[in-house]
């Protein structure tokens, strides 16, 4: 049954929030553009009047608590079109602006129910994105940790790989016809972050994934030496004492970063393969399966090829059977000399 009192209670909650609405109105002038025509927002006139009058922030504050509420059931669709409305009813605020931007392209896109609406969302968050002065930042992020598999775990073979070499196309795609060069992943976020401020770390990490990229995909790592400097640049700065009580935090942190360069130094020295199977990773096993796929003299081309099978053999049990397959596929064939060409990692 109805509640006598469910009326008054409404009626005294509608004059608390419109009394709540006249300074939340004024805290939020000072982002306010002039308030636009209703027509411009495809609204009726009622609505219109709403987004374009003196309603405007309790408007707002109501969308994002219904917006909190979504988010916690997991209506991503009804939720995308809340932000929207927010960002229509402060089309010049930037903060909006960019915050609908990063929530599209690393929240929303993760909840996707497809791969080709996960892209129509991010796309559209990089659009909002590219559009603020403080956006150049964040795509770079995006492109390094979003525009496929996370870089730590990144895999180049199976469904997974080939999944992400779908979504780095279309990055790539959108970021040549925003910036006017079509660059892959690493390259994209390493050209969006040089000049940046506050970035040297990004940077750093950027670099190191794209040399290891560069060496499994063409053999040799042009970018290697940049990489060792910029790792020694950031190891020196957790050294630097007036970290204070971070000092030895700092210290650990500059060992592993000194640790990746000497890695990176063997890799921009073209290392040959005795030092390179000693570091047993998958980075090196990659590199070792398409620089023996490349590979001139057939002996040579075997060594290299077996010796990435024994890297993948020992790293974890079957779970980079889609590599060791290749892999194999790959040394039948160059002792062979015949049949079809394997596929070679970022085929």
């Amino acid at each position: 049954m109805t509640s006598r009192r469910e009326p008054a209670i409404a009626a005294l909650i509608s004059i608390v929030l419109l009394g709540a609405a006249i300074p939340l109105r004024a805290s939020l002038s000072g982002h306010a553009p002039a308030p636009p025509e209703s027509s411009a927002l495809g609204l009726g006139r009622l609505g219109g009047g709403v987004m374009t009058g003196a309603f405007r922030p309790l408007l707002l504050t109501y969308l994002w608590i219904r917006a909190d509420g979504l988010l916690l059931r997991g209506r991503q669709d009804e939720l995308l079109t809340v932000y929207r409305t927010i960002h229509d009813l402060y089309p010049k605020n930037a903060s909006a602006r960019e915050y609908l931007g990063w929530h599209l392209a690393f929240n929303l896109k993760h909840d996707a129910p497809n791969p080709d609406v996960a892209w129509a969302w991010a796309r559209e968050g990089l659009d909002y994105l590219a559009a603020s002065e403080k956006g150049r930042a964040t795509i770079a992020r995006w492109f390094f940790s979003q525009a496929g598999q996370r870089p730590e775990n990144l895999r180049y073979a199976g469904p997974t790989w080939r999944a992400e070499r779908a979504l780095r196309s279309r990055a790539s795609d959108w970021y040549q016809k925003r910036y006017g060069t079509r660059l892959g992943r690493f390259e994209a976020a390493l050209a969006l972050v040089e000049g940046e401020r506050g970035l040297a770390d990004l940077r750093a990490t950027v670099l190191v994934h794209l040399t290891y990229e560069e060496w499994i995909r063409d053999g040799e790592a042009r970018h290697g030496a940049a990489a060792v400097r910029a790792l020694e640049e950031r190891a020196k700065t957790h050294e630097d004492p007036k970290l204070g009580a971070m000092l030895r935090f700092g210290r650990k942190i500059a060992e592993e970063l000194r640790t990746e360069g000497a890695i990176m130094k063997l890799i921009a020295a073209g290392t040959e393969l005795p030092a390179l199977v000693k570091l047993e990773s998958y980075d090196v096993a990659l590199a070792l399966w398409g620089i023996g796929a490349r590979e001139n003299d057939s002996a040579r081309a075997v060594a290299r090829l077996e010796a990435a099978a024994t890297i993948l053999e020992s790293l974890e049990d079957g779970y980079y059977d889609d590599e060791l397959q290749n892999v194999r596929l790959w040394l039948s064939y160059r002792k062979s000399g015949t049949g079809a060409r394997p596929p070679l990692p970022f085929d």
